[in-house]
């Protein structure tokens, strides 16, 4: 955008002052004066409209930014992580709060935070007894000061101008919420790969941003107003419950209710996913993970009446099993795992957990942006 921005000032060098003198003459000086200002008003519309870099915004716009990081027992990532942010061109600590939860970690979580002075952040530390990663955005977004929230993770490292990327369409107005860029490090990369593969390790490379419907925690902003509406992520999901898709859920519950969502591709943060994420037995835990979640929403938000849900059960059994005698160690790679299987795997565990939940009062009214209060949990 910012090439675009430079030639609307590179088109101005084609004025000529000899037509320019010919019209003052002609005009009068008063009604020359009175177009002039008219047409100063029409370009700075239009130049309004034109997206301008977007470095040092906070400052320049008076606008607070809650950066959250919730983190357990990744002290050295974390450490990473802090310097990749302190070298982030993000304004100053009058205009930035670093937020970072610690749940209950048993490592060295307090002291990477407690020693880490930013002269562009203002650090703040929270510990957070009780388990699972939702229970610590609340918590945060309960603190934070910011008219925009920013959440990431602990173990990725942001381009120099990623939190100005993701901020500027939420201060500008032109979105309420932004789902930022994920890359896979490169160390992490391997030849067997398919799409769904870097999306199960949060990338959003495969992706086409126009078609994005779900933020990331990873990488992802909201303004603050989102919170009037949709107040909290359900503890029932995520890292600590169910396993996924707390901020599947976030995502349309804010669309639901009105609010704007748009992907922001550049500037994208580097994920470093431990590499036993790679692993077989990971995207089998994986799957079954994100089956159970969506299992959960599918049930409580969605309200889905899922006819002969045992027998659906059974035979997504046998399916997956006969397939797998059939065609046994079919992928042929250590790591990683074949995409007909992983869905499989998601199929079963979906259809088991149906089962649970479907015994349990529903906790939202249909596509509800709240939880129920008579709810049983």
């Amino acid at each position: 955008m910012q090439e675009v921005y430079g030639d609307c000032w590179d088109d101005s060098a084609d004025v000529n002052f000899y037509d320019l003198s010919s019209t003052i003459h002609e005009l009068g000086i008063p009604t020359f004066l009175r177009v002039s200002r008219y047409f100063a008003g029409m370009w700075q519309c239009a130049a309004n409209t034109v997206s301008k870099p977007t470095v040092g915004f906070a400052n320049d716009m008076g606008i607070f930014v809650s950066v959250i990081i919730c983190t357990r027992n990744r002290a050295e990532e974390l450490a990473q992580t802090l310097h990749a942010l302190e070298c982030n061109d993000c304004g100053d600590a009058h205009t930035i709060e670093l937020i970072v939860v610690d749940n209950a970690s048993a490592d060295e979580t307090a002291e990477v935070v407690k020693g880490f002075h930013s002269s562009r952040l203002n650090v703040r530390y929270i510990y957070e007894p009780r388990k699972g990663k939702c229970v610590c955005l609340n918590r945060a977004l309960s603190e934070a000061n910011g008219d925009i929230i920013v959440l990431t993770d602990d173990d990725v490292r942001p381009h120099q101008e990623w939190l100005p990327t993701v901020c500027a369409p939420i201060a500008q107005g032109t979105a309420d919420a932004v789902a930022g860029a994920i890359n896979l490090a490169s160390h992490l990369r391997r030849d067997w790969m398919e799409d769904f593969h870097r999306e199960f390790l949060a990338s959003t490379e495969p992706l086409d941003p126009r078609g994005i419907e779900t933020m990331t925690s990873a990488n992802c902003a909201f303004s603050r107003q989102v919170l009037d509406k949709v107040p909290a992520f359900d503890p029932e999901l995520g890292p600590g419950a169910l396993g996924f898709c707390d901020d599947v859920l976030f995502s349309l519950q804010l669309i639901s209710a009105g609010f704007r969502l748009i992907a922001v591709f550049d500037h994208p943060v580097i994920h470093h996913v431990e590499p036993s994420r790679l692993s077989r037995r990971s995207f089998v835990q994986r799957a079954e993970a994100e089956g159970h979640s969506r299992a959960y929403m599918a049930h409580h938000w969605e309200h889905q009446e899922i006819r002969f849900p045992f027998l659906r059960m059974c035979a997504a059994f046998v399916r997956l099993h006969v397939r797998r005698l059939v065609q046994g160690a079919s992928w042929p790679h250590e790591e990683g795992i074949a995409e007909w299987e992983f869905l499989s795997v998601r199929r079963l565990a979906f259809r088991h957990q149906y089962l649970r939940e479907r015994r349990r009062v529903r906790q939202y009214a249909k596509r509800g942006l709240v939880k129920l209060e008579s709810s049983n949990s």
